[in-house]
């Protein structure tokens, strides 16, 4: 889905340790506003565009001080603030419609969902025991939120947490009592729908179909999470960590771009095969990876849970000789074609994807901008 109006082309990134947030436009690196906060972020910021709300309707969330709170973009407005879980360290924002942020914490209240326009708590999730949220994300296409647990007392699992107030209910029970018609049907709207998974959850990264998702427990292993079927049907074949992924979709195949942190390779990992291609070499060093050209409705700076779209080509950011480089790499063929080296501390940095996907930056650790690439070119 793309975004549309003003906020296109927006990035937000967190600089001096967190203590700063700047709204950049993507394409140019223009600064657009910025804001100093009172204490460090945790965890990563979101942006989303809320139906009809502020001049944009655009609207950054931050975790600061233990409180989730809301700045209108691009004044950076103070929107609000309320509390929330404790160790609130995860954060996601809906697309456009629900208007619903999740933030995830640790403890017996590990997760619950506000209200983007008032903060207003909307759900609170009580699990049985204490968890804590190992990554938490939007899944625009299903309009729901998926959460993974990075510690869980009870056996590993992951939950998807439908949005909509239609959405179909949740049935609780056996196969037996599936198949007799007497399961206990659950109201559908943020029941979670639970996938048992092999271990706990460190990571989760948007696949190319909106039920395909790649999870990274908290060893670096990787398998890949079924979202209809609520299970793991695959895994990558080897634990390697750190992995960084891109979802990719050819004319006739799909799946992921997918390498390891600080080394100079990448391989596609494809759907319904599970299997790697041989490996392709690239320019530099591989620092991060995102798809190019992919709708984008929601956006968050962190690994830990991605709801880009997929593309037929990526971005990689590389650690050069003298510096850093953004490259676009085509996911057919594996070549990659690097832009002009910038100077620039390898050490934290990322890619950032625009709201409407046409663009990612390269920014430092800093939240400096390097450099930037737009799908047309």
């Amino acid at each position: 889905m793309e975004a549309a109006g003003a906020g296109a082309d927006w990035i937000l990134a967190a600089g001096d340790d967190g203590r700063r947030l700047a709204l950049l436009e993507c394409s140019s690196g223009r600064s657009l506003g910025s804001l100093e906060l009172p204490d460090a972020l945790a965890g990563a910021p979101a942006m989303a565009r809320l139906g009809g709300e502020g001049p944009s309707g655009w609207r950054a969330f931050a975790i600061v001080g233990g409180r989730l709170a809301a700045f209108d973009l691009p004044s950076f407005r103070h929107a609000g603030s309320a509390a929330t879980v404790p160790g609130a360290s995860r954060l996601a924002a809906s697309g456009p419609g629900a208007d619903l942020v999740a933030v995830g914490g640790a403890g017996a209240e590990p997760l619950r969902i506000h209200d983007a326009r008032t903060l207003a708590t909307v759900h609170r999730y009580l699990p049985d025991s204490p968890a804590r949220v190992g990554a938490l994300a939007s899944v625009p296409g299903r309009a729901s939120f998926l959460a993974g647990f990075a510690e869980q007392a009870a056996a590993p699992e992951t939950w998807e947490l439908a949005l909509a107030s239609d959405a179909p209910p949740v049935l609780k029970g056996l196969v037996h009592d599936y198949r007799m018609g007497e399961a206990v049907a659950l109201p559908g709207r943020f029941t979670p729908r639970v996938a048992p998974v092999a271990s706990h959850t460190a990571g989760l990264l948007a696949g190319p179909a909106p039920y395909e998702w790649l999870r990274i427990d908290t060893a670096g292993r990787v398998s890949v999470l079924h979202l209809e079927v609520r299970r793991e049907i695959a895994r990558l074949p080897e634990p390697r960590e750190p992995w960084l992924a891109a979802a990719w979709r050819g004319e006739t195949a799909r799946g992921w771009l997918v390498g390891v942190r600080d080394d100079a390779q990448l391989m596609r990992f494809e759907s319904g095969s599970w299997r790697l291609t041989p490996p392709a070499q690239l320019p530099g060093s591989l620092l991060a990876l995102l798809p190019l050209g992919a709708g984008v409705v929601s956006t968050a700076g962190s690994s830990a849970g991605s709801s880009a779209g997929s593309s037929a080509r990526a971005a990689a950011a590389l650690r050069v000789d003298g510096g850093v480089a953004l490259a676009v790499v085509d996911g057919a063929s594996l070549a990659a074609k690097a832009r002009p080296r910038v100077e620039a501390a390898p050490e934290g940095v990322a890619l950032r994807a625009s709201a409407d996907g046409r663009c990612v930056a390269m920014i430092d650790g800093s939240g400096r901008w390097l450099d930037a690439v737009r799908a047309a070119e």
